[in-house]
């Protein structure tokens, strides 16, 4: 699918880490906590814990 929208990605793995980065942008933006940001990150890709999505969201931008 991502190849038909003429979406370049390396595989799944970079396609879902993308989106968790977009996600947890879109959060911070919003107001939210780094933490519930990421948070909520973890809970829109199935997780329930919130270290999770630290292969996927650099920790330099937490506060």
């Amino acid at each position: 699918m991502a190849r038909k929208l003429g979406i370049t990605v390396s595989g799944i793995h970079r396609l879902r880490a993308n989106f968790a980065q977009n996600e947890h942008k879109t959060g911070l933006e919003h107001g939210q906590t780094d933490r519930a940001a990421r948070l909520q990150v973890s809970q829109k890709l199935g997780h329930n814990r919130i270290d999770v999505v630290g292969s996927y969201i650099p920790l330099h931008g937490a506060g």
